[in-house]
């Protein structure tokens, strides 16, 4: 821009950012854990996730396992920020309130609980704009932190990155050889954990060990995603499948 003489130019507004963790289970880092309890990982996680984006307003709330807590919080979280991030309270359990809460408020839902593994209770809604307010989005995560990041760089990051002007951008397509025989169910679609690299001029993938949505040692390693298609059962070794390079930041 310096370059081409522009001393000025339209650009777009970063949104504001919630993000709630729900379950009265949580205990922060640092603390000791008693039984039944784990630590607050995806706060963190989806923190560091919005920041890699250049997004710097994010906001961080916690809502207790009841209705009220969670309309509370909610409602909060909506005032506060332009798009609303949840992790856990989604599913159909009897504690899970968000998405209840969130219709409670005004918020349409657009859609919930899709043929995803990990992630099939992700739910998106949203608030359109009206005099004296503006427009709003939530998310809603599974709470198993793997399939919360997941569900997140496939669906949240693309919508931040286009509310940050990238209107049309696709992502980039990539094919690799399969290492190892990998199965699932016909019915979901399943994103792999991988591991991609190059070797003799081809591009192979093998999966991560520890599969499983609570699992972050399968995706901690992990730099791309290996599409195991919605009917497909069996990927063999040797078979050439797609991958989604696993890009945190906006740019690759």
């Amino acid at each position: 821009l310096a370059a081409s003489g522009h001393r000025s130019f339209p650009a777009y507004r970063k949104p504001s950012v919630a993000i709630i963790s729900t379950g009265d289970e949580l205990v922060e880092p640092g603390q000791p854990l008693q039984p039944g309890q784990i630590y607050n990982s995806n706060t963190y996680a989806l923190q560091a996730a919005v920041a890699a984006l250049s997004i710097d307003r994010c906001a961080l709330f916690h809502t207790r396992d009841d209705r009220d807590s969670t309309r509370e919080v909610l409602s909060s979280a909506l005032d506060s920020a332009d798009v609303a991030i949840s992790a856990g309270g989604v599913s159909v359990g009897d504690f899970d309130f968000v998405k209840d809460v969130a219709e409670q408020l005004g918020i349409e839902t657009v859609f919930w609980r899709i043929a995803l593994k990990p992630g099939k209770p992700v739910y998106f809604g949203k608030r359109a704009s009206t005099a004296g307010t503006t427009s709003k989005l939530i998310f809603g995560l599974p709470g198993n932190p793997v399939s919360a990041l997941v569900t997140f760089h496939q669906l949240v990051r693309p919508a931040l990155l286009k509310i940050l002007g990238q209107q049309d951008r696709q992502p980039l397509a990539l094919h690799a050889t399969l290492t190892r025989t990998i199965r699932k169910k016909a019915g979901r679609m399943e994103f792999v954990r991988g591991v991609a690299s190059s070797r003799d001029h081809t591009l192979y993938v093998e999966p991560t060990a520890g599969q499983e949505s609570h699992m972050m040692g399968g995706l901690a390693p992990a730099n791309c995603l290996i599409l195991f298609p919605l009917e497909a059962e069996v990927l063999t070794e040797g078979q050439e499948v797609g991958i989604d390079l696993l890009e945190w930041h906006g740019t690759y």
